[in-house]
């Protein structure tokens, strides 16, 4: 029995910590979101990952739209930059 519970702990622990492909709309850079929970929520830091330049920005989620296929995050860096993330529908 705890066995079978590790074997399906250590199989799900992946999924609590998860990054999300997209991009930036102004710039067209490559960007990897990473949030815990899945999908960020409106008031959520998230860290994101600028592909292109290498470097980890946190950012304060400030909205979230959905569509069929995409997610768009509107974000507030820390030094006080907005940005549109379009991130692969989840």
């Amino acid at each position: 029995m705890k066995k079978a519970f590790l074997t399906i702990a250590f199989a799900l622990a992946p999924a609590c910590a998860f990054a999300w492909m997209g991009f930036d709309s102004a710039t067209s850079e490559l960007v990897e979101v990473k949030a815990e929970g899945g999908v960020p929520n409106r008031g959520q830091t998230i860290v994101v990952h600028d592909i292109a330049q290498n470097t980890n920005v946190t950012c304060l989620v400030r909205d979230v739209y959905r569509n069929s296929q995409t997610v768009e995050l509107t974000v507030t860096t820390s030094s006080g930059d907005n940005r549109i993330l379009v991130m692969e529908g989840r």
